[in-house]
């Protein structure tokens, strides 16, 4: 058996060499271990459903909301085609609805069609309570012409939305 002796030079090239190896090891576990605390530290969802998948605290709005989009008819009080949308949420929520009609020239949208503007609405609706929004707004006219009218309301509440469109009607406002 031989026993192998170092110079005391080879020996501190030795561990100079595995200083720096350390402290490269070092600084890497300090990064990993910074980073699994940035992650420990985002929101994580509080909730299982049913399936045991993982859910946040807000519902979307068709869990939350339940709207329509009513048929389009002809108002004598607007002169004109109009219709509403309404819906009804199970907790206090705001809700935003864009709305708006169009009328084509043959049935399921066929023909020449035209697309009214659209408007939104905001507003807070208290639980179990129904909110209800008019296309054109109340106070203008109803629209004016002969076809295929069809209301689209776009109901968004807790930043999530679902879009509701109401049966195609033939109707004639001249």
């Amino acid at each position: 058996m031989q026993l192998r002796t170092a110079s005391t030079t080879q020996y501190r090239e030795h561990t100079e060499s595995r200083g720096t190896v350390g402290k490269s090891w070092r600084v890497v576990a300090t990064m990993l271990l910074t980073l699994g605390l940035a992650l420990l530290a985002l929101p994580v969802p509080s909730q299982a459903n049913e399936a045991g998948a993982l859910s946040a605290e807000v519902k979307p709005a068709a869990e939350v909301c339940n709207g329509s989009a009513n048929n389009p008819h002809v108002s004598n009080g607007a002169g004109g085609v109009i219709f509403k949308a309404t819906a009804t949420c199970e907790r206090a929520t705001t809700v935003t609805v864009t709305m708006s009609m169009k009328r084509c020239s043959l049935p399921n949208g066929g023909g020449i069609c035209g697309n009214s503007r659209s408007n939104t609405y905001s507003q807070d609706l208290a639980a179990n309570v129904k909110g209800t929004w008019y296309y054109p707004p109340t106070g203008q006219p109803g629209l004016k012409g002969v076809g295929y009218w069809q209301g689209t309301a776009t109901l968004c509440a807790n930043n999530d939305c679902t879009t509701q469109r109401s049966r195609e009607v033939y109707l004639s406002a001249k």
